[in-house]
């Protein structure tokens, strides 16, 4: 089986192609990402507080690592006026519930959390549907879902109170 000779994807992967050293298009594709610093942020965030409404912000909080990181740092670090979003899709872990419930009652942020029975349900069949013809290509329609279920909803929360700007902490992986 061919693979990748920088990433180490296998000839299987959707759409993948190779040149003659053996790289793959979405390596050569791939931009690598600019981060602008501290400053720059902060020079930026400064644009959204005291915006006139009731936050200045909104962050989509999962009860991991990365949201909860961002969630701290805009809160207490940059003073912005903080209105957290949970995307509760009825298959996450107690101890993420108990997270976001413990973070935002320490930090004194407002939480709005949303939920989506449904959202079990079509877990559950492409679950199943995975199980029974494995495949490489599946694998991201898992996240699919609770992607479009946070971002619309983080997006819609923050339209309905005025919020002018949604800040994601997600690895750009």
């Amino acid at each position: 089986m061919e693979r990748c000779s920088k990433c180490i994807l296998p000839e299987v992967y959707p759409n993948i192609t190779f040149d003659e050293k053996g790289e793959c298009n979405y390596c050569k594709a791939h931009q690598k990402i600019q981060y602008q610093g501290t400053l720059k942020l902060k020079e930026d965030l400064e644009k959204y507080k005291t915006s006139g409404g009731k936050y200045d912000c909104l962050i989509p909080v999962s009860g991991g690592k990365d949201s909860i990181y961002v969630l701290y740092q805009l809160s207490k670090v940059y003073n912005m006026r903080v209105l957290a979003f949970n995307y509760d899709n009825c298959l996450t872990h107690s101890q993420a519930q108990e997270n976001v419930q413990k973070i935002t009652d320490s930090l004194g942020v407002d939480l709005v959390i949303k939920k989506n029975e449904k959202q079990k349900k079509y877990m559950t069949t492409n679950l199943k549907a995975y199980l029974r013809k494995p495949a490489v290509a599946m694998i991201p329609m898992f996240c699919t879902g609770c992607r479009y279920g946070i971002i619309g909803n983080a997006f819609n929360l923050a339209k309905e109170h005025h919020i002018p700007i949604v800040v994601i902490g997600w690895s750009p992986i």
